[in-house]
C-alpha cells in the first residue's frame, strides 16, 4: 500500500511494473494509458517531475554539471525546507506521544515502522538540500573574484551567498597581503600580474579565474527543437531523448527556457 510521504510523491508503488518509466519502453509501443512514449516525460515513471523535491534534485544535478553558476532556486529550496521542517516536527511529535502513552500494540509498531521510513526519506531530502548548497559554495570559492566582479553572476546568488562571497574575498585579500608584502612593489596586487604594465585592467582580467564555458558536457534533450541556431550561425535539428557530448557554450541557451528544453547528465 502506497503512503503519501508529504513531499508530493509516494514511498512505494502499488504495482512493481510502474517503477520502470514507459519512456524506456520498446520504440513504437504505447504506454498503459495509451500515450506514445515520446509524449511522456523522461522521468515521470520514477517520480512526478512537478514535485518540489524532484525540482530541487534537478537544480542540484544541473549545478554540479554546469560550468557556470546557475540562478539560485529560491522558491523551490524554501518550499522543500518548509515541507521538511513540517514533517520533522510531525515525526518528533508522534514519537513523544508514543513515549507518553507507553503503548506497544501492533498498531503502534506499524506506526513506528512507517515513521522510520519517513525519517529515511527526510534524511534523503536533507542530503539533497545540503549538497545543493555545498555545490554552489564550492563554485563560489573556485571563481570568487569572477563572481564578485561580474554583475550578472553576482545577481544569481542568494543574499546569504553574496555575503559569503564578499567575506571570502576579504579573507583572501588579507591572506595575500601578508604573503605578497615581501615581493617587489609591482607584484603585490593579487588581481594584477604586474602593476607597472600600461593596461592594468586587461591584465587584471587575465588574473581572475573564470568558468570554462567551452568545457565539454553531456546534454540530453527533453523535447524536440527544430532549427536550433548555434552561436556560429549553423542550424541543427534536435530530437527529444537525444544525447550528445558538446561544448557547453554551443547549447547553453537550451537551459535558459522554463522548463528547460535540455538537461545535463
Amino acid at each position: 500500500m502506497a503512503d503519501d510521504d508529504g513531499y508530493g510523491f509516494h514511498l512505494g508503488h502499488d504495482d512493481d511494473d510502474a517503477v520502470e518509466p514507459s519512456a524506456y519502453a520498446p520504440e513504437g509501443e504505447d504506454d498503459a494509458d495509451g500515450l506514445d512514449e515520446r509524449t511522456m516525460n523522461l522521468d515521470e515513471g520514477f517520480e512526478p517531475t512537478t514535485s518540489a523535491v524532484m525540482m530541487l534534485k534537478r537544480a542540484w544535478v544541473l549545478e554540479r554539471l554546469c560550468p557556470e553558476m546557475r540562478a539560485y532556486a529560491a522558491s523551490t529550496f524554501e518550499d522543500v525546507r518548509t515541507r521538511t521542517d513540517a514533517r520533522v516536527e510531525q515525526l518528533e511529535r508522534r514519537a513523544r506521544e508514543r513515549a507518553e502513552s507507553g503503548g506497544g500494540g501492533a498498531e503502534e509498531e506499524s506506526e513506528k515502522l512507517m515513521d522510520h521510513l519517513m525519517w529515511i526519506e527526510v534524511n534523503r531530502v536533507r542530503y539533497i538540500m545540503r549538497e545543493y548548497l555545498r555545490t554552489r559554495l564550492h563554485k563560489i570559492e573556485t571563481h570568487a573574484l569572477h563572481v564578485l566582479t561580474d554583475a550578472d553572476t553576482f545577481a544569481k546568488l542568494s543574499e546569504a551567498e553574496q555575503k559569503f562571497a564578499e567575506g571570502y574575498i576579504e579573507a583572501l585579500q588579507g591572506h595575500f597581503e601578508d604573503v605578497l608584502k615581501d615581493l617587489p612593489e609591482g607584484y603585490r596586487d593579487m588581481m594584477v600580474e604586474y602593476s607597472g604594465e600600461a593596461d592594468e585592467e586587461a591584465t587584471a582580467q587575465k588574473m581572475i579565474p573564470k568558468p570554462n564555458l567551452d568545457a565539454f558536457v553531456i546534454f540530453r534533450m527533453r523535447e524536440d527543437v527544430p532549427n536550433f541556431v548555434q552561436p556560429n550561425g549553423e542550424t541543427i535539428e534536435l530530437e527529444r531523448g537525444q544525447v550528445m557530448l558538446a561544448q557547453y557554450s554551443r547549447f547553453r541557451d537550451l537551459l535558459a527556457f522554463d522548463p528547460p528544453k535540455a538537461e545535463l547528465v
